[in-house]
């Protein structure tokens, strides 16, 4: 990797491959389509409680974890409805989530991938670990249900009691992925780069700096949802939780 990094402008790593690759930037370089991941209705604030969960590989997102949460609230007398896929057509994830009030992703790999991403397209709060604030790209809009093998009955406990606030976490979703991982998001950020990092010709790189300029108030109007917040946020400034101090 190291030869490799040597011959080019710029290298570029995403997630838990920034520690693999030397002096990479930092790049969330993952697009949602929008248009084919559109929201669904909201999270219902009654009935049971229906968590979506489409691990690829259960051991390393932590299942087990969130499995033994649910049947323990059961025990108690919550009303849990789980629903769990594996090995289906994509189509069949995106309609899975659509039907949910929450959906969970992984509680041991410390990052965030296309589950996470295109559950909030569909308007859906997620459940999730991520170990570094300076993993996800503006942090302080993302909702991201924030928990741990460890804290997982805590924060589920939260969602049961607190379902007229998860619509507004879920459009906070929506209204994220729509802004910072849309196609023109990532273009965008591929546009600094290209003007911070190539050695491009001057009319080249004014056309990419005027192209970005445009695409950066079409994504800034685009308005958050107000009362989203919760108490389990991935938090900037966290000093226990910095992507710095796990690449080095």
């Amino acid at each position: 990797m190291a030869a490799m990094c040597a011959k080019v402008t710029c290298a570029v790593a995403l997630g838990d491959m920034i520690a693999f690759v030397p002096n990479a930037r930092s790049l969330n370089y993952w697009p949602i389509d929008v248009e084919r991941v559109p929201p669904a209705p909201a999270p219902r604030e009654d009935g049971p409680l229906r968590i979506a969960h489409a691990p690829n590989h259960t051991h390393f997102k932590g299942s087990h974890y969130l499995e033994a949460t649910i049947e323990k609230l059961r025990g108690e007398g919550h009303a849990i409805e789980y629903v769990k896929v594996q090995g289906v057509p994509n189509e069949e994830v995106i309609r899975l989530f659509g039907e949910a009030d929450l959906v969970a992703d992984q509680f041991i790999g410390g990052d965030y991938g296309y589950t996470a991403l295109e559950a909030m397209a569909r308007g859906k709060p997620v459940l999730t670990y991520v170990r570094a604030w300076d993993l996800i790209e503006a942090v302080e809009e993302c909702p991201f249900i924030n928990a741990t093998p460890d804290t997982l009955e805590q924060t589920l406990r939260w969602c049961l009691a607190n379902r007229a606030k998860l619509p507004a976490i879920g459009a906070q979703g929506t209204a994220y992925v729509r802004r910072w991982h849309c196609t023109e998001a990532v273009a965008a950020r591929f546009a600094s780069m290209y003007e911070e990092t190539a050695d491009f010709p001057e009319a080249t790189r004014r056309m990419i700096v005027e192209r970005r300029a445009v695409i950066e108030r079409q994504l800034g109007a685009i308005p958050q949802v107000p009362g989203w917040e919760h108490p389990f946020l991935v938090r900037q400034g966290d000093p226990s939780s910095r992507l710095g101090g796990f690449a080095a």
